[in-house]
């Protein structure tokens, strides 16, 4: 309950109480021997502080329940765990870590067989080929996260790949290309919002 709580006072950007609640779980799921629960409330507290830019105790938080999840063998926690290691090493520019931990995530989410989490991956690899300059793989692999994506009827990732494949080929100086993704891009981010 702790968690239902905590994700709700999340979405009305109560965050200190956010982080209350995590906390609470986490300690009662430690208490009860439940490796699964705890994973899930560390990964929310987490997010929490990776998206207020404390990355460092984001990734202890991370870490600490990626631990957790491979000592359970929780499949799906060591997925999420290590895709959301992979973000915080790609953002602070360690681009070989992030490709470890993106492929990590990936190889577990197709071993599970999820579609909406390796579409993904998928994004998060294309994301990263496009700043590692591997340009011809990161096309690819977001090709295949839109299709994924368009195939879930996940428009608002899809759109987001968009976004990717209207920064790859800028860089790739096709600008026809980029140009038709962009305008493409906004046209359904303003039907999302409407």
């Amino acid at each position: 309950i702790s968690i239902t709580i905590a994700v709700n006072f999340r979405a009305i950007g109560q965050l200190e109480e956010t982080k209350f609640y995590h906390q609470k779980s986490i300690d009662m799921a430690e208490e009860l021997g439940n490796g699964p629960v705890q994973v899930m409330a560390l990964n929310g507290l987490g997010l929490i502080y990776r998206d207020q830019d404390s990355l460092t105790k984001a990734q202890d938080i991370f870490e600490k329940a990626l631990k957790i999840a491979e000592e359970t063998d929780f499949l799906v926690g060591i997925a999420t765990q290590s895709r959301n290691l992979g973000v915080i090493a790609q953002r602070r520019g360690k681009l070989s870590t992030a490709e470890t931990y993106y492929d990590k995530a990936l190889g577990i989410r197709m071993q599970i067989g999820a579609p909406l989490p390796i579409a993904g991956s998928y994004h998060d690899l294309g994301s990263l080929l496009i700043d590692l300059g591997r340009l011809d793989e990161a096309e690819e692999i977001l090709l295949k996260a839109a299709s994924q994506f368009r195939e879930l009827k996940v428009w608002d990732s899809e759109n987001a790949v968009r976004l990717l494949l209207a920064n790859l080929y800028e860089k790739r100086n096709d600008a026809p290309k980029a140009v038709s993704y962009l305008t493409e891009y906004y046209e359904i981010e303003d039907s999302i919002r409407s």
